[in-house]
């Protein structure tokens, strides 16, 4: 996949590494722009829309990249942005409260000129990927799939999704579409089906994943599921001798 054309901006405070992230990214075909700390940021933000956003955490100054990130996703022309997190800050409730804000990627310094390539490829992968988008700007169901909840779809999508996993809580499915957290959406299944499972609902539970090229890994909750199916699915399970 060529990233040729392709603009990447990354905020951090640490000229030097600025430095040696543009050498490396560079050598790529991206267009680097670079500033150092969040009004820097907003500004380069003003001036051009990029494909990409790497921050580091600590900026130096009263904001930092969690507030780059709510700053992205309060604004309708930004919030679609991938951000991918590169930071020395390993504070668990950073990264958690980064992760929830919606980063693609949360990577501890120092780096690998290798894996960072990698990364970015992937993102870059995932971003322009398939998606299904449920929700509507206010973040509740579209009109055309509040109907989900009482197991009456009238909106199909059809396309091969493979079941990975299931327990009597959810699922694990695999496919080349991707599913933003809070999804619902119906899945037909010969095994579930079998099991008296037909019309179950699953909403997913955090936002898909890339796994290859195309393909996403999605965990799903279960909706409507009685106790006769849930005790087949747990008859399925082989246990150790």
């Amino acid at each position: 996949m060529s990233l040729k054309g392709k603009e990447i901006l990354i905020i951090d405070d640490d000229t030097q590494y600025q430095f040696f992230m543009n050498n490396i990214l560079a050598n790529i075909g991206v267009t680097i722009v670079q500033a150092l700390n969040y009004d820097e940021a907003l500004e380069k933000l003003d001036e051009s829309v990029p494909h990409l956003v790497i921050t580091d955490i600590k900026l130096n100054d009263e904001k930092s990249g969690i507030d780059v990130q709510r700053y992205l996703k309060d604004h309708p022309k930004f919030k679609k942005i991938p951000v991918f997190v590169i930071s020395a800050d390993a504070n668990r409730q950073t990264i958690f409260q980064s992760l929830a804000l919606g980063a693609s990627e949360y990577m501890l310094k120092p780096i690998v000129s290798k894996i960072l390539i990698q990364k970015v490829r992937r993102i870059f992968m995932d971003y322009q990927s398939p998606e299904v988008l449920f929700l509507n700007d206010e973040g509740d169901y579209k009109d055309e799939f509040q109907v989900a909840f009482e197991n009456n779809f009238d909106v199909e999508v059809e396309t091969d999704i493979n079941l990975r996993s299931i327990n009597e809580l959810s699922c694990i499915l695999q496919g080349p579409l991707k599913f933003p957290k809070g999804t619902v959406i119906e899945f037909e299944n010969d095994l579930i089906n079998k099991m008296g499972g037909e019309g179950l609902g699953y909403r997913s539970i955090e936002n898909s994943r890339t796994t290859g090229a195309g393909s996403f890994s999605t965990r799903f909750s279960l909706i409507g599921i009685d106790e006769k199916t849930a005790q087949k699915i747990r008859a399925m399970r082989v246990t150790k001798s």
